[in-house]
């Protein structure tokens, strides 16, 4: 609380100098969003939230931030943290993929969009849903294959995440009684907060309404007779909450599903898992780690 408390006199001071608006100031202020959220002190974090938000306007919008982008990112970063914690509409918005597809096609990595639509179970999904899926996809072959993965640095690998999950986040994903869709979207925002928002392998803070959000899909209706789909959900799932104190509403659910699958090993469930989204450097370490776990219930 000390440190926190300097943090904040810190912050007003600047905000009363000409360094108001400096990327350094912003930078604090984004530290102090984090911090608040890692401490779930919401309405904290919502009040700098604010104050960010309406610096960068001061700024310009996002695109005055352009000419120093680890701010911008981190900024971006900061936003879509919020907004998957507190279920809120994103601040901003920012869009890149023409521009990250051009750059990765110069860098002769792949990302191919017409061989991804082979891999997709269900083409009859909603349009945007299934371009964002489209993406994911080839994220994944680009990071499943080592020697392409190393070629991508910090900033793209940033630019394409942020992009792909501002468009993720823009698409309604919360239908009374769910949809097929409402699955998919639960199962990419996983995909890409394990990717994206941890630190190593930790999670700095916690999701509630996103376990909520998956919890309320797997015990509906909607994932009958969509047993791979289901499949992928769970072990998303557990990777994701393994650690949370409640997570042991999971495995039991897992545990029906891979006896109703007839998955008897752990190679069996990888060969399922790698027809969808699956990093295997990111998700086969702790996958295989709750696939035991599952299989000693």
């Amino acid at each position: 609380m000390y440190h926190l408390s300097n943090s904040l006199k810190y912050v007003r001071e600047r905000l009363e100098s000409k360094e108001a608006l400096s990327d350094s100031t912003m930078g604090i202020v984004m530290s102090l969003i984090t911090q608040e959220q890692c401490r779930q002190q919401h309405e904290a974090a919502n009040i700098h939230m604010d104050g960010l938000a309406q610096m960068i306007e001061l700024r310009g919008g996002l695109e005055s931030l352009e000419g120093c982008l680890p701010v911008l990112l981190k900024a971006c970063k900061t936003d879509l943290m919020f907004t998957l914690q507190r279920e809120e509409t994103p601040r901003f918005h920012r869009s890149r993929m023409p521009q990250i597809i051009s750059t990765l096609h110069a860098l002769d990595l792949p990302f191919d969009r017409e061989a991804a639509q082979k891999h997709v179970q269900h083409l009859d999904l909603d349009a945007a849903l299934l371009d964002v899926l489209l993406d994911i996809i080839c994220t994944s072959v680009l990071f499943n294959d080592p020697p392409s993965a190393r070629k991508v640095d910090l900033y793209l690998f940033q630019e394409l995440l942020v992009t792909v999950c501002y468009r993720l986040l823009a698409i309604p994903h919360t239908h009374s009684p769910p949809r097929i869709e409402d699955a998919y979207h639960i199962g990419l925002t996983l995909f890409m907060m394990e990717l994206f928002l941890q630190v190593g392998k930790q999670r700095v803070m916690s999701y509630d309404n996103v376990t909520r959000r998956l919890r309320r899909v797997l015990e509906s209706d909607v994932l009958e007779g969509e047993g791979e789909l289901r499949f992928w959900l769970l072990m998303l799932g557990g990777v994701w909450i393994s650690d949370d104190e409640d997570a042991e509403w999971l495995l039991p659910k897992m545990f029906a599903q891979t006896r109703k699958m007839r998955l008897r090993s752990w190679s069996d469930a990888r060969e399922v898992l790698e027809r969808w989204p699956w990093i295997g450097a990111l998700h086969d370490g702790p996958g295989k780690m709750v696939w035991e776990r599952a299989r000693c219930e």
